[in-house]
């Protein structure tokens, strides 16, 4: 064990600790009465809040009374804050220790009924003082066998189920039953006047967005291969333009191929994370190798191709778990030949990733 995990698990050892310490019960939710319920999303995470949309809206479709909080950080708020579903949102800070308590004792002071804490590993300490704090009457989390804090902890297969089944498991478990797993996310008026005024002035037919960014190095494409797989699109698709979509500290980057390319790449300023969210909605098809924005384009059915590495030799199957499963996109997969160095975006073929743009593009309907 690495130092980083020797510390971590120290820290959530500690955490049980002090923590874990309600008895543990063996009531079962009566949902009928429930009339408060706070989401635990306070990870940051974009792409897990996109897919628990699922859960505020068919929750609030089968309970219109219930007040739904969800705790957020400060970006993945974004996703959420035009929802109907969502009642109140509360930010978690990663700054700020005296604003966490503001918030947390303002949720106790509601009396939440039940909190559900959606990670699906041992709970983070900051989950579990959260738990604490709030002292809703029914605490659910997700494979928790061993901690007291959980009133109720949902077994679930996390290497090779779709992320979506794991949510309809806590819609089975609340008495709700339904098939709709669609996400939802929602844009100000702004926000789609805004996208669609900048679509309307590219004049090529076929607006291809490449998302080349991603959290992690091995899931970013290098400058050399965005290079490759703009000159494929601007060669081989006639009628095409490629929008770039960056955060902003690659801003600066993003806007020299704009200068290179002129009337071909275009950069947009993205203000939020909706911002990228509304060009996805309206472009003709996406380019990624970042999660969040796969289950942006599933949101909006739109066309995508999308990258994973090579998880052929890992437990968790993240192409799987995470993948887009819709008829409009098309997921490539690197093959690393059990290569460290070759498991990397910028392995997948160019050719490959053009012809799959090109039969994704022209397909009907």
């Amino acid at each position: 064990m690495g130092l980083k995990k020797y510390i971590k698990e120290v820290k959530r050892n500690f955490a049980k600790v002090i923590f874990d310490k309600r008895a543990s019960q063996n009531v079962a939710l009566d949902f009928a009465n429930v009339k408060k319920i706070v989401f635990l999303r306070h990870d940051d995470k974009l792409g897990d809040m996109i897919i628990s949309t699922i859960l505020f809206r068919e929750i609030k479709k089968a309970r219109p009374d219930i007040k739904l909080i969800v705790l957020s950080g400060k970006n993945n708020k974004e996703i959420i804050e035009a929802n109907p579903y969502v009642d109140e949102i509360c930010e978690w800070s990663r700054a700020s220790v005296l604003k966490n308590i503001k918030t947390l004792w303002a949720l106790r002071k509601q009396k939440i009924d039940v909190a559900v804490d959606f990670y699906i590993f041992k709970p983070m300490l900051a989950a579990l003082f959260i738990l604490r704090f709030v002292n809703a009457a029914f605490n659910i989390g997700f494979n928790k066998k061993g901690y007291n804090l959980y009133s109720h902890a949902l077994n679930v297969d996390i290497n090779n189920t779709h992320i979506s089944l794991r949510y309809k498991a806590l819609l089975d478990y609340l008495g709700i039953k339904t098939d709709n797993l669609k996400y939802e996310i929602f844009l100000m008026p702004e926000e789609e006047d805004k996208a669609q005024e900048f679509i309307k002035h590219i004049k090529q037919k076929h607006k291809i967005v490449l998302n080349p960014f991603a959290a992690s190095r091995h899931r970013t494409f290098s400058n050399v291969k965005i290079m490759n797989i703009i000159e494929g699109i601007k060669a081989q698709i006639p009628d095409s333009a490629v929008i770039i979509i960056s955060p902003l500290r690659r801003r600066n980057s993003v806007q020299n191929l704009h200068s290179y390319y002129k009337d071909f790449v275009f950069t947009p300023m993205l203000n939020t994370a909706r911002d990228a969210c509304a060009i996805v909605k309206y472009s003709s098809l996406m380019i990624t190798p970042d999660t969040s924005l796969v289950h942006a384009a599933r949101a909006y059915n739109s066309k995508m191709v999308a990258v994973y590495l090579d998880y052929s030799n890992t437990s968790e199957k993240i192409n799987e778990v995470w993948g887009a499963q819709y008829d409009n996109a098309i997921s490539l997969n690197v093959n690393s030949e059990g290569s460290w160095l070759k498991n990397n975006v910028d392995s997948i073929d160019t050719q490959l990733l053009i012809d799959t743009v090109k039969e994704l593009l022209y397909k009907q309907g």
